[in-house]
């Protein structure tokens, strides 16, 4: 095979790949309609190379890397606390 249908046919696996993602959120939301407000409570992500933040997903695509910088390395990640209301 040559490099250019190499690369075609990875193109289409990420696509057939991205199809059964979609798919399946959709299946999880059906079981769970909920997840879209649960997803909302979640914590937002802090990456450590590039400073920028970024949700965390309840649901597919589940991220994998920072969407600023395309860090992978969890281990240059934080979560943010989110600010609680203390009336006491």
């Amino acid at each position: 095979m040559s490099i250019q249908e190499l690369e075609a046919a990875l193109k289409a696996t990420r696509q057939k790949i991205a199809r059964q993602e979609s798919m399946l959120g959709r299946s999880i939301q059906s079981i769970d309609p909920t997840l879209y407000e649960k997803e909302q409570e979640l914590e937002e992500i802090h990456c450590l190379i590039c400073e920028g933040t970024f949700p965390e997903n309840v649901m597919l695509p589940i991220v994998k890397a920072c969407p600023h910088c395309g860090n992978i390395d969890k281990e240059q990640t934080v979560y943010l606390s989110k600010e609680q209301d203390n009336d006491d």
